[in-house]
């Protein structure tokens, strides 16, 4: 049987001793360490780590695994147990300036949207979303200078709200030296509008 390489990790238990008595690790089961231990600290769960190893299989040939594979099969196993939630890890300011008049036309009740916590398992019920007349997006979903490839909010483009269904249109980038720091955007409801890619 060959042994379980994979890329960009050092497996070999002689050298990840160095790392442990030289104290450069907690132990063994650092969240660091390329251990079951330490891979469990880290939030793979037992069903994760043994479909990662059947779906490899056994072999006597040499061979190097990519971490892709490890990764794909935790979201693979992951999917389909966990909630879903939305974050915006390095936020820019949205302000939508036509707020009020969009919140007038869609009535009470309006703007809140039922969501589902996981798409694939409805037993994990739903919560609500508001939206509001100040949002966060993250600042890899915006950029100053559009491209042809680029799907995200840029001056002068359209991207669709998610499940609201309108526009959202980018009027003015407000910059405290070199840092984008708020947004000012507009809904578009009208009928017709061109829908964004």
């Amino acid at each position: 049987m060959s042994r379980l390489n994979i890329e960009y990790t050092v497996l070999s238990k002689r050298r990840l001793i160095k790392l442990v008595d030289k104290n450069h690790v907690r132990g063994w089961d650092d969240p660091r360490m390329p251990t079951i231990s330490g891979l469990r600290r880290r939030g793979y769960t037992k069903d994760i780590l043994n479909n990662f190893c059947n779906d490899l299989g056994a072999t006597r040939a040499e061979n190097l695994i990519e971490i892709e594979k490890l990764y794909h099969t935790a979201r693979l196993n992951l999917g389909a147990t966990s909630r879903r939630a939305m974050a915006a890890l390095d936020p820019i300011k949205v302000t939508i300036t036509n707020f009020e008049e969009e919140k007038a036309k869609a009535g009470d009740g309006g703007m809140t949207f039922e969501v589902q916590n996981s798409p694939t398992d409805e037993s994990l019920g739903s919560h609500t979303v508001t939206l509001t007349s100040t949002i966060y997006i993250d600042s890899s979903d915006f950029r100053l200078v559009d491209s042809s490839v680029y799907y995200g909010l840029a001056p002068s483009k359209a991207v669709g709200i998610k499940y609201h269904g309108g526009n959202l249109f980018c009027d003015e980038v407000v910059k405290n030296g070199d840092k984008i720091v708020e947004l000012k955007c507009h809904i578009d409801n009208s009928e017709g509008r061109k829908k964004p890619k």
